[in-house]
């Protein structure tokens, strides 16, 4: 066979899958030496027209420069006089196809975007629902699709993980570039049709953040229309009633068919939205959760503040005042109402600056009687002046609304708070007499909160009062500056403060500096002492002003919108372990359906677990301040922070509608123990007093443990 190649040199032979190469006599050197340049391809092309370039490869090679190369290649005495390798050739070709398939398939995705999209859609399971591609919408989507795994990225082109559902055209090109393999559809999530498009009855999870509340309201009731609707009946797991009596009873299926977060900005609102939808949530086994991030920038805020300005001392009293009493002012003040609460053992003093302040409070009030008392409106700014017995819990000096007052020892109001006038203009002296008189009170330690609607403004009262105040105030006031809708201005206060930290820091060095100088000179000359006092580090402290009125941003959207924010694991760990810990110590006295998992608990009574969870930080703070006071045991911690966190759930039911009443116990929202810590044991009822004791020392020794673990890094809770 190989001889028949032999004699045949224009046959080219494919065997095997391989070229099969006739032996040909390779050529000398010599005769390439005798033989013209043209004569050395007329040789090749007499011997077979092959040559082998690679062990694996093969190639043909007719008369072209390439043979040429190919020769001059084999034979290193003769010059290459071509560039061209085959190897760029294959990847020029490889390219090629490349860019070619690439082009074809975003030109057929171009033009059939719509139907690409409807398939998506249907195929899709288990996916995240975003309703609103604004400032919170745009979080959540980026808190979900963050770190990613590879493979998670490239599945998500054909099973989108994340399908945002926008009102805007705009906002729907945006939100396509920045899903990263999720799906954007322009639309009013208000329409259950719609709903049904993008696979609510096979989605994870919805997230509802439009900024109208009304519209949340609609969408969280159109998904619940939707799934009874599309409810299987007769379904046991579901808690159908058509078993009969004599069966045995089936455990419950409690698990969550959908979870649903609501952004709901108006306590108002909320509060209505809450009381219905513990009606329908349980029958369709919903697990519906609310957020605000005004209400997650106050808790954040009570918390920073609670560090370097909370009162110590029982003869201090915490003050916020609050510019700006819009919806986010309104959850600023409850979220302050129910968790600034200290060792000084007394209630909070509450300033409030808002336009037409007697409509104001007269609205709030009508919804939240039990806020504070009656007397709290001065228009006049002479006439602002908090009474100090207001701030106990004992007084009745004053009272509430007549509705609302409830017979000794009863707690009746919150917090102390007042309301007064906003100015036309905050460089108006008397407002800033005002302010000044009232923050620079003996015993007391204020915190300024400016949360208007819009984030300039905020700014722009902030730098005003505090650029004002800077040199006539003694004590230390902060302001935080509410600024959610603008990042640059954050980070522009964010570097100013820290500017200005700096600059205290500095001078604190230079100070110590010379203080350090004047004990080493103490002996010396008096020339001596004078020069040491003209040195340019005592004119530097001379000139560097005091950093008492200093401007702290707070409620960025990274902060107070984001998943780990609002769902906020430790919080809710904590809280589990509150509730498991109350469940086993006080049984149902009486046979009753199983309990409900945490999942599926009514909006109302995870909030009863998680304003003590929440509050533990503020445990913990007090804890470490009161190890490092002397002759207090850890007996009398406990008891001193049992007491705290008696006066926080008193606020809390308050604040919820709760009364006291010391005859009817079953009676919905009254409770006999709705007195001050020290009435508890006056009341004739001895089981309920050491029962409400013991709960609040329990849940004081359980949240200093799990934020002990938490600093640790462990937990017990599973």
């Amino acid at each position: 066979m190989r001889k028949a190649v032999t004699q045949s040199p224009k046959l080219k032979v494919l065997c095997a899958g391989r070229m099969v190469i006739p032996d040909i006599e390779k050529p000398s050197l010599d005769s390439f030496a005798t033989t013209s340049q043209e004569g050395l391809p007329k040789l090749w092309r007499r011997e077979g027209r092959i040559a082998r370039t690679t062990s694996r490869q093969f190639a043909f090679y007719q008369k072209s420069p390439t043979a040429d190369n190919q020769i001059a290649r084999r034979f290193p005495g003769k010059k290459n006089d071509c560039a061209i390798h085959p190897w760029t050739l294959m990847l020029a070709r490889i390219l090629g196809s490349i860019l070619f398939v690439v082009t074809v398939c975003h030109v057929l995705i171009t033009v059939f975007r719509d139907s690409i999209d409807s398939l998506r859609l249907f195929v899709v399971r288990r996916h995240h629902i975003i309703c609103g591609y604004g400032r919170i919408g745009r979080q959540v989507t980026k808190d979900l699709l963050e770190n990613q795994r590879l493979w998670r990225f490239f599945l998500g082109w054909f099973f989108p993980r994340v399908v945002v559902i926008e009102t805007r055209k705009e906002h729907r090109e945006i939100a396509r570039h920045q899903l990263r393999g999720g799906l954007a559809v322009v639309g009013d999530a208000t329409d259950e049709e719609l709903l049904e498009t993008v696979g609510l009855l096979r989605a994870k999870a919805i997230y509802i953040a439009t900024g109208n509340d009304a519209s949340n309201v609609e969408i969280a009731f159109d998904c619940f229309h939707l799934l009874r609707q599309n409810s299987p009946e007769g379904d046991p797991d579901r808690g159908s009633t058509n078993e009969s009596a004599e069966s045995e009873p089936r455990p419950i299926d409690d698990s969550p068919r959908l979870k649903c977060y609501v952004q709901l900005s108006d306590p108002t609102v909320r509060e209505g939205f809450r009381k219905r939808w513990e009606e329908v949530s349980q029958e369709l086994l919903i697990q519906v959760r609310e957020f605000n991030p005004a209400t997650n920038s106050g808790r954040q805020l009570v918390f920073e503040a609670a560090e370097k300005h909370r009162p110590a001392c029982p003869e201090e009293v915490a003050l916020y005042v609050l510019i700006g009493f819009g919806p986010a002012g309104k959850s600023m003040a409850l979220q302050i109402a129910e968790l600034a609460h200290f060792e000084n053992h007394k209630r909070t003093r509450m300033l409030i600056v808002e336009q037409d302040c007697a409509s104001v409070a007269g609205n709030f009030r009508a919804q939240f009687g039990a806020f504070t008392h009656s007397k709290c409106v001065f228009k006049e700014y002479g006439n602002v002046k908090f009474n100090p017995q207001g701030d106990d819990w004992n007084s009745r000096v004053l009272r509430p609304d007549c509705s609302y007052r409830v017979a000794e020892p009863g707690v009746e109001f919150a917090c102390n708070a007042i309301f007064t006038e906003r100015p036309a203009h905050f460089s108006d002296r008397a407002f800033q007499n005002m302010l000044e008189r009232v923050t620079q009170e003996e015993h007391v330690k204020p915190v300024v909160i400016v949360c208007s609607e819009n984030d300039r403004e905020n700014l722009e009262i902030a730098s005003v009062l505090a650029d004002s105040l800077i040199d006539r105030c003694v004590k230390p006031l902060p302001f935080y500056v509410w600024l959610p809708d603008q990042p640059s201005l954050d980070a522009a206060l964010t570097r100013r403060l820290e500017l200005a930290r700096a600059k205290a820091e500095k001078a604190e060095e230079v100070k110590a500096k010379a203080k350090a100088l004047e004990a080493v000179q103490a002996k010396a000359e008096d020339t001596a002492a004078k020069e040491a006092e003209e040195t340019p580090e005592a004119a530097c402290m001379e000139t560097t002003p005091p950093l008492h009125c200093t401007l702290h941003p707070f409620g960025k959207c990274e902060d107070s919108a984001s998943l780990a924010t609002f769902l906020d694991p430790k919080v809710e760990r904590i809280a589990k372990a509150i509730r498991r810990d109350y469940n086993s110590k006080n049984p149902p006295k009486a046979p009753g359906p199983p309990a409900r998992s945490w999942e599926m608990t009514t909006e109302t009574d995870r909030r009863w677990n998680i304003c003590p969870a929440a509050h533990a930080i503020i445990k913990r703070i007090m804890a470490d301040h009161l190890k490092r006071k002397t002759g207090v045991s850890e007996s009398d911690m406990i008891e001193m922070i049992a007491e705290t966190e008696h006066n926080r759930w008193m606020a809390e039911r308050l604040l919820d509608g709760w009364r006291f009443n010391p005859d009817d116990q079953g009676k919905k929202k009254h409770r006999q123990t709705l007195v001050p810590w020290n009435h508890l044991d006056e009341l004739d009822l001895p089981d309920e007093t050491s029962r409400e004791k013991t709960k609040d020392r329990d849940q004081t020794l359980l949240s200093l443990r799990e934020t002990a673990l938490d600093v640790s890094g462990q937990s017990s809770v599973r």
